[in-house]
């Protein structure tokens, strides 16, 4: 047997393992099926019963079915395992053929047990999605010369002080990875321009989203992303600071400052 064949062996084994650990079910024997005799994946025995299950890599889109078509089932940890379908109407040919498959599987009979259940993966098309996204916004921050860049943007007032707010960024590129530091900007105001960090830091991410549009949208696209809390600036509001114009003007300057940076 090849080494991916026994790897995918302690694959399927350690999902259904888990499935039935979140089902809480001890069985009082297990082994590993099969397929050549037309057993399924995973054989054990629950309450004098003998239960097959059958262990396949589920999709929730058209993107993940495309993921799992190009991985297929590798052993990864599962942190997410559902027993039934889950799929959708299929809409391509690449989401058909992942169907197909699952169809198959529901309806084959299976050889030495007394019932089977089909346990779907969906963890290894998340886990792919993630690293791809991430990959991606790697490889376009890489292309970015290493250093410091600097740009400022303007807020007229904060509605109250006839004064303007200067939102400061310093965004410094390191191999893969890009840090944007703001804590030069203005200091807390008194109107309600002061930004909660949550939208400070979602109006970089929007701009950067903007600047790399191809780069997919999941947890991996931001991973390369590190934003420092300007504490002692107006973009990192404490209470009982006013924040009500945050959104609406204060998070387009900040986009506006990480789209001025990134052209120079």
């Amino acid at each position: 047997m090849r080494q991916r064949e026994k790897n995918n062996l302690e694959h399927e084994r350690a999902i259904a393992q888990q499935l039935l650990q979140k089902l809480g079910i001890t069985p009082t024997s297990e082994r590993h099926g099969d397929p050549s005799k037309g057993e399924p994946d995973y054989i054990c025995i629950i309450d004098g019963k003998t239960v097959g299950i059958e262990v396949t890599t589920g999709y929730y889109s058209e993107q993940e079915a495309r993921a799992v078509a190009e991985i297929g089932e590798q052993p990864l940890m599962a942190d997410e395992i559902a027993v039934g379908e889950v799929i959708e109407e299929p809409d391509n040919a690449i989401c058909e053929s992942i169907q197909e498959r699952l169809d198959e599987k529901c309806a084959k009979t299976y050889k030495g047990v007394d019932e089977v259940w089909l346990c779907i993966n969906v963890d290894a098309a998340i886990t792919e999605l993630k690293g791809g996204s991430e990959r991606l916004m790697r490889a376009h921050i890489d292309r970015i010369s290493d250093g410091t860049y600097s740009a400022t943007a303007i807020v007229d007032s904060d509605g109250i002080v006839d004064r303007p707010l200067e939102v400061v960024l310093d965004m410094t590129v390191s191999g893969s990875d890009i840090h944007f530091d703001l804590s030069r900007s203005s200091p807390p105001c008194s109107g309600p321009m002061n930004s909660v960090w949550a939208t400070t830091q979602s109006a970089v991410y929007v701009a950067m989203k903007h600047i790399f549009p191809d780069v997919p949208i999941n947890a991996g696209c931001f991973a390369p992303i590190h934003i420092a809390p300007p504490d002692g600036t107006f973009l990192y509001a404490r209470y009982p600071r006013p924040v009500a114009g945050c959104a609406a003007e204060v998070a387009q300057r900040i986009m506006e400052v990480v789209a001025e940076v990134s052209a120079a």
